[in-house]
C-alpha cells in the first residue's frame, strides 16, 4: 500500500500484465491506506502483453482522493483502467465524497477481440456481499468519471463496454464523456444505487443497446 504518491509524465510500453497498481488491505483505518494519489499525464501503450488474466494498464484501489487524470491508455485486451475491486464504503463514507476522480482521460483502442466483459474504465465492489447478497448498504464505491474521451473497443464475444461499474458498485457518477465507436454499451451500471449517467455525448455505439442496467428489483 502506498499514500501521498504522484505519477506523472511517465511512458509504460509493451507492459506483461498491469502497468501500475495501487493495492488496499481493506482496512480503511490502516495508516498506510492508500489516500491522497495522483497519477496524471502518463502514457500507457501496450499492457497485457502475455497475462490474460483480466489485465489493465492502471488499477487503483483506496480510501480518499484517488486522481487518475488526463492520461493516454491504449492497446490492451482488456479493461483500460480498472478502479475498486475491493471493500467498498458505506454511502455517508466521507460525508459523500467521491474516494475516486477519472477526468480527462483519453482511452482507445481497447480489447482488440482478445477477451470478453470488460470496460475502458471498469468499477468492482468484488465483494460478495455485493455481487450476489446484494446488501446495498456497504456497496459504494463513490466514483466520478467525467471528461473522457472512450472509443474503439473490441471484444472476442461480448462486453467491450465504456464505463461499466460491475458487481452493484454504487455512488458513481459518469458526466461530460465522449464515448463513442464502441463493440458493446457505453454505460453499464450492473445492479448498485445511487448512479447517474449525465450529459455524455455518445454515438457510433453498437446497435444491441446503448444503457446496460441491472434487473428492476434493486
Amino acid at each position: 500500500m502506498v499514500k501521498n504518491m504522484n505519477v506523472t509524465q511517465s511512458v509504460f510500453k509493451d507492459i506483461g500484465n498491469l502497468a501500475l497498481t495501487v493495492e488496499y488491505n481493506g482496512e480503511a483505518k490502516d495508516r498506510f491506506a492508500p489516500r491522497n494519489i495522483d497519477i496524471k499525464r502518463n502514457t500507457f501503450k501496450g499492457c497485457g502483453v502475455y497475462a490474460m488474466l483480466q489485465p489493465s494498464c492502471v488499477h487503483v484501489k483506496g480510501v480518499g482522493n484517488i486522481m487518475v487524470q488526463e492520461n493516454d491508455i491504449s492497446i490492451t485486451p482488456y479493461a483500460g483502467l480498472r478502479v475498486g475491486w475491493q471493500k467498498t464504503f458505506t454511502k455517508d463514507y466521507n460525508n459523500g465524497k467521491k474516494v475516486f476522480k477519472i477526468v480527462r482521460n483519453h482511452i482507445h483502442h481497447y480489447g482488440n477481440g482478445i477477451l470478453s466483459d470488460f470496460a475502458a474504465i471498469y468499477m468492482s465492489s468484488n465483494m460478495q456481499d455485493c455481487g450476489i447478497i446484494q446488501n446495498m448498504s456497504i456497496c459504494h464505491l463513490h466514483v466520478l468519471v467525467s471528461d473522457n474521451a472512450i472509443h474503439h473497443s473490441r471484444a472476442y464475444h461480448y462486453g467491450a463496454i465504456g464505463v461499466f461499474s460491475d458487481t452493484a458498485a454504487s455512488s458513481v457518477t459518469v458526466t461530460r464523456n465522449w464515448i463513442y465507436k464502441l463493440a458493446d454499451c457505453a454505460v453499464n451500471f450492473h445492479c448498485g444505487q445511487n448512479n447517474i449517467a449525465v450529459n455524455n455525448m455518445i454515438y457510433h455505439i453498437s446497435p444491441k443497446r446503448v444503457f446496460g442496467v441491472c434487473n428492476p428489483s434493486v
